[in-house]
């Protein structure tokens, strides 16, 4: 099992240098993880009504640190839906829960790889239904709101965790796999219909 979340009563700093110290010699990944990774249980993750800033869970011990002998992490990649939160109306968290409890139960078909993606992966390789259930049982889940820090008015994080954090997103990447397929990552796209907040900032952005 991952550590678990940091001990309540310490300082910004402290538990910055608690993080550090725990990272040494557990991580080998091809770009230096300057901030852990934070993840949440599948198991709790397909409980959640909200979401919720990563310090907010951290603080209540929600989240656990990547260990070596996590078999499966999700990496969750998705579009922000509103400029104040990720997904305001909860639409693309009711989605990704509906996956995993359909893996739980055992409704996901077997998986191949498309045709582009069978260019470079083993031949035959395929995921199967009874191999999606197991895998999910004891998985964890990578997202950006719940695992990096979070900046605001009423949140306790520098630019720096932040910053620290964002520089590592290609090692959190390297280490969301699956153990038995290690050539292939475990990373899950979601991207729904733009809102006007978002049809807005593409706009601001283009006109540039």
């Amino acid at each position: 099992m991952g550590s678990s979340s940091s001990k309540v009563g310490l300082t910004e700093r402290e538990r910055s240098a608690q993080d550090r110290s725990l990272l040494r010699g557990l991580v080998g990944t091809a770009v230096e993880m300057k901030y852990p990774m934070w993840l949440v249980p599948v198991s709790s993750f397909v409980r959640l009504a909200k979401l919720e800033p990563h310090q907010v869970m951290r603080q209540r011990g929600e989240l656990v640190m990547w260990a070596p002998a996590m078999k499966t992490v999700f990496f969750l990649s998705h579009q922000w839906t509103s400029f104040e939160h990720p997904d305001h109306m909860l639409d693309q968290l009711r989605c990704f829960k509906r996956l995993l409890i359909r893996m739980m139960k055992g409704e996901v078909t077997t998986t191949v790889p498309d045709f582009a993606a069978q260019i470079y992966l083993p031949k035959g390789i395929k995921v199967t239904t009874k191999e999606w259930q197991a895998m999910v049982s004891d998985a964890y889940i990578w997202m950006d709101y719940m695992s990096v820090p979070q900046i605001g008015t009423y949140l306790d994080a520098g630019v720096s965790d932040l910053m620290k954090a964002v520089e590592s997103i290609p090692a959190y990447g390297e280490l969301s796999v699956n153990q038995r397929y290690r050539s292939t990552s475990s990373f899950v796209t979601q991207t729904p219909s733009p809102t006007p907040a978002v049809q807005s900032r593409r706009r601001a952005t283009s006109s540039r």
